[in-house]
């Protein structure tokens, strides 16, 4: 008998709206729907099943653009947002982290995980590092013109592009 598994499928929808102009300079999409699938393989002797959430600012998303969503390994999504700062997700709610709570720049485009489990965010202005409890940011110097546009760590060291 085959083994069949059962897909878990979030997907954060808002409506078909205008795109900041920053996506223009990042060579985004002009639709604003990001679909996000995740996995959790399960043993199953049915059907393939899927489970399907919709996010939107009417059911308890509190933001429109989204540029990445990366997970650590506690199973918490971190979802970098345009304009919105970052949000985790823990399966039931949403937490929202911005410059009020010390993020270096609201408008983030890309998060990853150390192995330290510290989260690393590119942001418009520099990079912001997270260690669970508070932020240290990195400012980019004057003589790199931004946005940080991606991450990348290999064992110590971050790797990051303009």
């Amino acid at each position: 008998m085959p083994v069949l598994r059962k897909l878990k499928v979030y997907f954060i929808v808002s409506k078909k709206s205008s795109v900041p102009k920053a996506w223009d300079k990042l060579g985004m999409t002009r639709y604003t729907l990001i679909a996000m699938a995740m996995a959790v393989a399960v043993i199953s002797k049915g059907q393939e099943a899927f489970n399907v959430q919709h996010y939107t600012a009417e059911n308890g998303f509190p933001q429109k653009y989204v540029s990445h969503i990366t997970e650590d390994s506690l199973g918490y999504l971190w979802i970098s947002t345009i304009g919105g700062g970052i949000m985790q997700y823990d399966g039931k709610r949403f937490v929202n982290y911005t410059i009020n709570e010390g993020l270096l720049d609201n408008f983030v485009i890309a998060g990853v995980v150390d192995y330290k489990e510290n989260l690393w965010f590119a942001t418009s202005k520099g990079i912001s590092k997270f260690d669970g409890q508070t932020f240290l940011n990195f400012p980019l110097p004057d003589t790199i013109s931004g946005p940080v546009k991606s991450l990348a760590i290999s064992g110590d060291t971050i790797f990051f592009t303009t």
